[in-house]
């Protein structure tokens, strides 16, 4: 049986990401991320616009009305605890959770205009992209 992270006491070793939601940290210029600890996830939004409104279903809404809204991204980094995913894959995660970060640069990888650093558990699912095919959409 697995632990429910908003219901454990804080622990030394446990990385909670939970309130952290609307921080918008920038990383100093002069540094960049090599890896992350634990079961820490960071994951790059690609439902955003760059006003950094949130694709819906092709409505774009204001970040704020997000707030408790699902979110789709790429996997950037992982911990060396994290089982279920690996860099390069696609996530489902909750818009409310999470630590953000802004011009986050990442050894190997480059820089991630914005981030949010997640623990794995928070994580809804895997998802991957739907191959567009023209021909099936137009056929009938």
């Amino acid at each position: 049986m697995k632990a429910n992270i908003d219901k454990l006491a804080p622990q030394k070793h446990l990385i909670d990401l939970t309130d952290y939601r609307d921080s918008g940290e920038v990383m100093p210029s002069n540094f960049e991320l090599g890896s992350v600890y634990g079961d820490v996830i960071i994951v790059a939004p690609i439902d955003e616009n760059d006003l950094g409104e949130v694709d819906k279903g092709g409505i774009f809404i204001p970040q704020n009305a997000a707030n408790s809204a699902w979110r789709t991204g790429l996997v950037v980094l992982t911990g060396k605890d994290v089982k279920e995913v690996e860099p390069g894959e696609y996530v489902i995660y909750p818009n409310d959770r999470g630590f953000v970060v802004k011009n986050l640069e990442i050894k190997d990888f480059g820089k991630v205009a914005v981030a949010s650093f997640l623990n794995e558990e928070r994580l809804f699912g895997k998802c991957h992209p739907k191959e567009f095919n023209i021909l099936e959409d137009t056929a009938e």
